[in-house]
């Protein structure tokens, strides 16, 4: 993934996605730098495209994937946490 932010919690969740989970490479420029020239958006290309960084990248993100998938599948995780808030609530409402 290549990340560009432009507003807001964009810059927050590029830091989150290129340094904390790993599966983005971040256009670099001067602060509040909205446009990019074709060396720039040719060198993150290549990083997300090619080489070591690149395997690295799409491993990740493909962890992620079956982690999300295993979570949300009829036993995992998501789905057993979201069925105890459901019956919690339903307690709560009918004493």
């Amino acid at each position: 993934m290549i990340a560009w932010p432009l507003y807001a919690e964009q810059r927050m969740n590029v830091v989150l996605l290129e340094e904390d989970i790993g599966v983005a490479v971040k256009l670099k420029g001067e602060e509040g730098q909205t446009i990019f020239g074709r060396e720039e958006i040719k060198r993150v290309v290549r990083m997300v495209m090619e080489g070591e960084e690149a395997k690295v990248i799409r491993r990740r993100a493909k962890e992620l994937k079956q982690s999300a998938v295993k979570s949300l599948s009829p036993n995992g995780s998501s789905n057993e946490l979201l069925s105890c808030v459901a019956k919690q609530w339903r307690t709560d409402l009918n004493p």
